[in-house]
């Protein structure tokens, strides 16, 4: 795969998870129940897993 093409995926991706875990968060913290604000802190590490893999691929 291209790496501009990877770099791009990457930040998508994790933009992706970044909003579905504020989504769930504020929806179960507004009435959702436990497992939607599980659900986002789950999003929340994912989000920051794929951002660190983004920067080790990177060299940063």
């Amino acid at each position: 795969m291209d790496p501009a093409t990877r770099t791009n995926l990457l930040i998508f991706g994790t933009g992706l998870l970044a909003l579905a875990a504020l989504w769930l968060v504020i929806l179960g913290l507004s009435g959702g129940g436990v497992l939607q604000v599980l659900a986002g802190a789950l999003c929340a590490g994912g989000a920051v897993a794929v951002f660190r893999g983004y920067l080790r691929g990177r060299g940063s």
